[in-house]
């Protein structure tokens, strides 16, 4: 296994991280390898969890496992990956509301790019994955954007409201928090995103083959979490005198609020959906994992 200390000291991991990994992550690995067995096609694996949960650090090491273990070809990438240019969102802001301005609900990815990018995948075609930067919100020179070549068994698609389905429209009415209360007290902005959900957003759902979920034990924890990075990384900042701005705390209460309809919504509903569940305790420690619709087939 000495890919995995050569991940750990890539990402800059804790030493424990390897028990998470082989204990954890391993397993996942297997049973996505053991589903592409039986069905003896190319897999969509959605990944679905809050920030901070670690999806994105799950999704890359699956990945290896897959590849390095399980002689699977696999590809692991964002949904993060698919926002829309800066100038679409700005547009679409102007259009429908200025909160769209902010990056992360449904609305503000591209998402005929991605159901275009998964048929190509799945079909066995080459194409490119492309990237976003967010040190300057902006989609990166196609250039730059991840060439894919060879045919895939596996893609892991992670991403924070990957699975979750749209809410009945009479749950839209009350506002959840501040933010909808004070910025869209019409609920015209949480309207156009559950509409979102209902349309691109169900059909990458309905091309999922196998989803697992990262599930946090409430929403307060993915405030909890976003916050402590924030701080991490403003003290980094600050140590190696770096120009760069981490957000506030009240600046981190206020972007949290964009995700938590979506993310409770998710919390609720998804659970039983999922092929594959992984509890998370509130230090983001996985203690147990679990087949909600039965062992995977």
């Amino acid at each position: 296994m000495d890919f995995i200390d050569k991940f750990i000291r890539q990402h800059q991991l804790p030493e424990e991280f390897r028990d998470k990994a082989l204990r954890w992550y391993k397993p996942m690995a297997e049973a996505i390898s053991l589903a592409h067995d039986k069905r003896c096609k190319p897999l969509l694996i959605g990944l679905n969890g809050c920030q901070g949960s670690g999806k994105s650090t799950a999704a890359e090491l699956v990945a290896e496992f897959l590849t390095l273990y399980y002689d699977k070809s696999a590809v692991s990438f964002s949904l993060d990956d698919f926002y829309l240019p800066k100038a679409e969102r700005q547009a679409l802001a102007s259009r429908v509301n200025p909160l769209f301005t902010t990056r992360g609900v449904p609305g503000t990815h591209d998402m005929p790019l991605l159901l275009n990018t998964l048929r190509q995948l799945k079909g066995g075609e080459s194409t490119s994955v492309p990237s976003f930067d967010k040190a300057i919100d902006d989609r990166d020179f196609p250039e730059h954007w991840r060439a894919i070549n060879s045919p895939m068994d596996i893609i892991i698609l992670e991403g924070w409201c990957v699975g979750i389905e749209a809410q009945l429209d009479t749950s839209l009415i009350s506002p959840t928090n501040a933010l909808e209360a004070s910025e869209d007290p019409d609920g015209h902005w949480r309207g156009y995103v559950n509409q979102q959900l209902k349309g691109d957003y169900q059909q990458l759902n309905n091309r999922i083959d196998l989803l697992i979920m990262l599930k946090a034990p409430s929403f307060q924890y993915v405030y909890e979490w976003r916050l402590e990075q924030e701080q991490k990384l403003r003290q980094y900042l600050s140590d190696n005198h770096l120009d760069a701005t981490a957000m506030t705390d009240a600046q981190v209460e206020h972007f949290t609020q964009f995700f938590q309809r979506i993310t409770e919504h998710g919390l609720k509903t998804l659970p039983d959906k999922v092929d594959l569940l992984f509890n998370l305790d509130e230090n983001r420690v996985i203690y147990e994992m679990a087949y909600p619709k039965g062992v995977i087939q």
